[in-house]
Parts: C-alpha cells; structure tokens; sequence
C-alpha cells in the first residue's frame, strides 16, 4: 500500500476516527469493497498506530457511536463542543495539553454538569524548519473527551455518601453532666443564607458572607447571657429557611426564582460547615439537640443537612440530630412542652388543638409554647392556655420584600431560658442597630 496513504490513514486515527471511517477512506482511495478495506484498516492500526487508552474495540467497529465527533479540527485549537444537554466533546491538538485534567482544565468544563464518559490520548513528532532553516522535531499531543451530563444522585444516594464519607471524621465526644437544672433554646430561623439583596435596590446589603457572620455573631451573644453551667441541654433550631433555595433551581420548594449570593454547592458547604462549625464548639460546653425545622424554601436541602448532622454527629453522646421527615418537631422539658414549626402550612388559631390531639404529653406539661419562623417579624399571643410566638430573622429584605413594602420589621435572634418546674424564665435578643 502506497506510504503516504498509510500516513493518511494514520492521521485519521490520530483525529479520532473509527475503522469504519479509516475503511471508507481506503474504499475512496483504492476502489475496493468494504471487506477488504477493513481487513487493510484493522491492518494498518495492528501494525502502524500506537493508541495509549482506547482498545480496538473501543474505537466503534461501525463508526456510530463517534460519527458526529470525527474530523481533524482546523486550527489545532481547545475547543469544547456541546452537541446538545446531554452530550459535549472537549478536544485539543497542542503541545501544551498533554492530559485530561490539561483538556478539562483549557477547555473549562464545567465538571458539577459533566462527567467524563470516554477519553484517548494521542502523540506523535512533528518536523517544521526554524526561522535559520534547520529541521527542527517536536511533539504533538491529541486529547478529545466525550462528555455526558451528568447524572443527579437521588436522596438517598446522598444520605448514604455522607454516612460513609464522615464516618471516618465525625467528633466523638461524651454527654455533659454537669448538674444543670435549665434548658437554653438559641433560635435563629429565616437565616436565608445565600439571599442577595442589594442596598440601592431593598435599602440593605445582604449576601452569604454577612450572613454566616451575624449566625455566629447572634450564637455568641446570645450564649454569653447565661451561664452554661446551670444548663442541662441546649435546643438550637436549625431550618426555617436557612438555605434561601433549594439549590440548582435557585427557587424555593414551590419554584419562585431566587436572587441568589453563590453557587448552590458553595452554599450548602458553607451551611454545613457554619452548624457544626458552632455546635462543635458548644458540645465542649454543654449538651445539644438540633431541631431540623422545614422551611417552604428549601424543604428538601434542610433534610438533607440534617442527615449531613447526623453523620457528623454519629460519634457523639453529647449532640443528638432531631431530622424526622414530619414538619412538626415537639421538644418536652419537665412541665414545658415545645412545639417548631414554620408556620407557612398551619393557622396560629388551630395550633392549641393541633398540640392537644398530636402530643401525649400536651396534658401533662403546664407550658405549652409553639415557636414560628416564616414572617420575619416578632409577635406574640396566647390562645387557650398555648404561648404563640412568631420570631424575628436576621435577614434583610430583599427586592421583592422591598416592593411589597415588607420592610422595617425588627431584625433579631432570640435565646430562651426554661426551668423544668416554672416554665420559661427568662428571654434574650440578639438585635441588629
């Protein structure tokens, strides 16, 4: 066979044609049926080409799985071609991308939306004169990736990456038994960490980093008011909007677009590692309970914190994870019974009789309080012998807020303290000047 039609059909497969494509070719060249020009073609690639990671049978006997990928790119240039949502290419033919992570990298994939389905690696020497006419060699390398999009685990895929995953680092530490008589509930709800709002726009700045720094600001003051020691246990409710989002969508659980600080990856490490950031912290001090508490925005990524908290915490006698799937979490402390919810599903006026019929202990326990989030703003009433108490947020108000006029509610946290026989004794706030 002529050498320079071998050289030819060498380049084909360097490009990242098939046999079947390298076949056609010789079919053109030479006027020979398709038998015989695959018997030359598997010839030419047993003998001539060097492949680094793609058998034989991975270059497609037919051709159609790479059909619309095959050709030599014109400029020798990275390029990175999306065929359609669900398939890319990535390739580059230089002799500065010289392996995948270079090929991702140059061609800045976008690797939380893709995964690699398949990839080959190509080298060969090049020969061109230099600007004194010497013959100068060098190499050449090919990378090409077929891209796929990548596939959203499923809950409890998630679930189960975060028990394996943390197993290995989760803190172990023993219950505090220190004596105390009371029990301190830090509530902090309608977080909404990743809410952008702009002060131009709704008269406040509000962003993820302002955010995470009024949490553990609020944390901090509102521990200081009390003396740990005479506290038995530490409720901190966690929830209420504490995400903005459910994530990808940049919507709530119902689907009303957000205006969002970061990336929804970024803002969920940036959660979980604000909570066990500070219950680290307190489990030094004192025991704790976290109450995961659904919100309407972002129901599903608050569950998924929560098992996030359980497995970090699955070592640990002193931090104990409420994650139940119901939206409704009861708290009982000698006469006190407790109950946290969002308030976005419920009427205030059926709470009292929701208690009654829902918890045993309603009966027992001489103070009954509910504990809302959801309308950034502090109130409170009683009704029926129940203490309903819709509490403040630290968040600012955001472009829609500002529109409809839902501004200058007071901006604050809230730390309350029980005692078993006389219910709650004192209350604190954390408030924003």
């Amino acid at each position: 066979m002529d050498k320079k039609l071998i050289e030819k059909c060498i380049s084909l497969y360097h490009s990242g044609g098939s046999r079947m494509d390298v076949s056609r070719l010789l079919m053109n060249e030479l006027g020979i049926k398709k038998s015989a020009a695959k018997v030359r073609a598997k010839t030419i690639w047993d003998n001539h080409f060097e492949e680094d990671y793609v058998p034989v049978s991975g270059r497609g006997e037919d051709g159609d799985d790479i059909k619309e990928y095959s050709g030599v790119m014109k400029d020798g240039s990275s390029k990175l071609d999306v065929k359609d949502e669900n398939h890319a290419m990535a390739e580059s033919k230089s002799d500065n991308v010289r392996t995948l992570d270079d090929l991702l990298r140059v061609c800045e994939v976008d690797l939380d939306y893709w995964e690699v389905e398949r990839h080959i690696i190509n080298k060969w020497e090049v020969a061109a004169k230099d600007e004194d006419g010497i013959l100068r060699h060098a190499p050449l390398y090919q990378v090409k990736a077929w891209l796929k999009k990548r596939e959203v685990k499923n809950a409890q895929e998630i679930v189960d990456y975060f028990n394996q995953a943390l197993s290995q680092i989760s803190p172990k530490s023993q219950p505090r038994n220190k004596g105390g008589k009371y029990m301190y509930e830090v509530s902090i709800p309608d977080l909404h960490l990743s809410k952008l709002s702009w002060e131009p726009e709704s008269g406040q700045d509000y962003n993820i980093k302002i955010a995470v720094e009024l949490f553990k600001d609020a944390c901090a003051a509102l521990i200081s008011k009390i003396n740990l020691e005479e506290v038995d246990k530490l409720i901190l409710p966690i929830g209420n909007d504490f995400f903005n989002s459910e994530g990808y969508s940049s919507s709530t659980t119902a689907g009303t677009l957000q205006h969002e600080d970061s990336r929804w990856q970024k803002s969920f490490s940036i959660g979980c590692n604000l909570v066990t950031e500070v219950v680290d912290e307190l489990a030094k001090d004192v025991n704790v309970e976290i109450v995961l508490v659904p919100g309407n925005h972002d129901m599903e990524r608050n569950y998924y914190l929560g098992e996030f908290l359980r497995a970090w915490y699955k070592n640990s006698e002193a931090v104990t994870v409420n994650n139940s799937p119901t939206t409704r979490k009861y708290v009982e402390f000698g006469e006190n019974l407790i109950l946290f919810t969002h308030g976005n599903e419920e009427k205030q006026t059926e709470l009292p009789l929701l208690m009654a019929t829902e918890h045993p202990s309603f009966s027992k326990c001489k103070y009954r309080t509910v504990h809302l989030g959801h309308l950034h703003m502090h109130q409170l009433k009683e009704d029926k012998g129940v203490t309903v108490r819709v509490l403040p947020s630290l968040c600012a108000a955001d472009s829609w807020h500002s529109k409809k006029a839902y501004v200058n509610n007071r901006r604050a946290a809230m730390g309350f303290l029980y005692d078993p026989e006389y219910g709650e004794v004192a209350n604190y706030f954390y408030n924003i000047s």
